[in-house]
């Protein structure tokens, strides 16, 4: 900042809501979280799950393989299940899942007060093919910013309400009024979804290593493969993620990390992402006062 002439504009722009990318596994709250408030499941509804999930020409894999398991709605969102969230996106139907992907926001911006936001790209229900029920539930075909992201989960944690970000608190004297959002879950659905988020972070969930020392975390790991813009196809490139918030209890502060192309040996979020999120956010609750 105090060198203008050595900024350029890449490094200018606020990524999380200039840049875009595919969310992968942290997408499936659209599906488990609209199907908990819609009565098609809840946290105990059990699903029997195949290695694999053919349908037309597409088959579907889990990101380890595995036998045939028989996993609850809990289970199949704190082992990370591609193929159990599809299953429960098919039992909710194409149009129920793009109705909760709008209602979480996702294709619009959020109205952040800051300039450059973009609003993602969702393909509209008539623009879907007889195999996108495979792929956009679990975060492929869509593309979201950082914010967007942050935003769905921060409706989890303030009970089921979407909150539009902001950045400024006031212009001078002036504290300006920010809406007060949208409630898109009842607070028992949030409660449900809060729930199996912090089964996430444990030992038996995929972001057990964001857990912080001393609080209570729900959140929810993310790896996606880049495309290559010049093919359209993907790529051995990823992107990881951890989307979460603290305390679960009653949350002061949601974080969300992504990583693009991460070169430390692994690239799953689990791996690469939670333990970022796990030092931010440990940081930021005691540099905030916030209580266990």
């Amino acid at each position: 900042p105090n060198k203008p002439e050595t900024i350029t504009s890449d490094t200018e722009r606020m990524r999380p809501i200039t840049d875009t990318y595919e969310p992968g596994s942290t997408f499936k709250l659209v599906s488990v979280a609209g199907a908990i408030q819609d009565g098609t499941v809840t946290r105990n509804t059990m699903f029997d799950l195949p290695p694999t999930l053919t349908l037309y020409d597409r088959t579907l894999h889990e990101s380890h393989d595995r036998g045939s398991v028989a996993w609850t709605t809990q289970e199949i969102l704190q082992n990370s299940s591609n193929i159990g969230t599809v299953k429960i996106a098919q039992k909710m139907g194409p149009t129920k899942v793009q109705d909760w992907i709008e209602k979480f926001g996702f294709g619009a911006k959020t109205g952040i007060d800051y300039p450059g936001e973009v609003g993602g790209i969702v393909l509209p229900r008539q623009e879907w093919s007889g195999t996108s029920i495979l792929n956009i539930p679990i975060g492929q075909g869509v593309a979201v910013t950082l914010a967007q992201i942050a935003e769905a989960y921060g409706a989890i944690a303030n009970g089921g309400r979407m909150v539009p970000p902001h950045l400024i608190q006031r212009v001078g004297n002036k504290v300006p009024t920010h809406p007060r959002g949208q409630q898109i879950l009842s607070p028992a659905a949030a409660e449900q979804v809060n729930i199996m988020l912090q089964k996430v972070v444990s030992d038996d969930g995929t972001g057990a290593e964001a857990k912080i020392p001393g609080y209570t975390v729900g959140g929810k790991t993310g790896t996606a493969n880049k495309i290559d813009p010049s093919t359209g196809k993907y790529i051995e490139s990823y992107v990881a993620s951890f989307v979460g918030y603290a305390p679960a209890t009653h949350p002061g502060i949601v974080v969300a990390v992504m990583v693009d192309e991460p070169t430390n040996g692994s690239y799953y979020g689990g791996q690469v992402a939670a333990p970022a999120f796990e030092q931010i956010g440990e940081f930021a609750l005691q540099h905030l006062h916030i209580a266990p």
